[in-house]
């Protein structure tokens, strides 16, 4: 027959954990929670004025190389070497900074959520002192996502002679 042989502290780590499942619970659909519109949308449109620069001949097909796009409609998508390069560079950093930005909305969540626990008693602040770590590490990597992207660009701009 099984006997489980849990120490104090593991019994203790059990019954608290037990007793802040209900907290928990009701702070957990924030996570499902998408960043709010507005800055959905504003990452987005970011991208597709990205692709837009990339690929501009596709803005004429589109039928937005109207306004502020006019100037598209004179350009067309370096198809050299070097140029694929640079757009590949352009779209891995955009998709490496959409990555980095809900990364670190998580870690700002996982942190709120640490210090809930904390209050309820049902964990020590080494946990919260960690996410607090955490939540840090991830918005310096999305200020560095952001950095890159904004360099890929600039290289492009330089590379297809469009930036003095």
């Amino acid at each position: 027959m099984f006997q489980p042989n849990f120490t104090r502290r593991e019994t203790l780590a059990g019954i608290a954990a037990t007793a802040a499942a209900p907290l928990l619970a009701r702070a957990t659909p924030a996570f499902a929670r998408p960043a709010t519109d507005a800055q959905a949308s504003a990452l987005l449109n970011s991208f597709a004025g990205n692709l837009l620069r990339l690929y501009p001949e596709q803005a004429t097909s589109l039928g937005v190389d109207k306004g502020a796009r006019a100037p598209l409609r004179r350009l067309l998508q370096d198809r050299t070497p070097a140029g694929q390069h640079h757009i590949a560079q352009v779209i891995r950093a955009d998709l490496a900074l959409a990555s980095a930005r809900d990364a670190d909305r998580l870690a700002r969540r996982a942190m709120e959520l640490a210090t809930l626990a904390y209050k309820a008693g049902a964990t020590t602040n080494l946990e919260v002192i960690d996410a607090a770590r955490s939540a840090r590490d991830a918005d310096t990597a999305a200020a560095q996502a952001e950095d890159l992207s904004r360099q890929a660009r600039l290289d492009l701009l330089v590379a297809s002679g469009r930036f003095p």
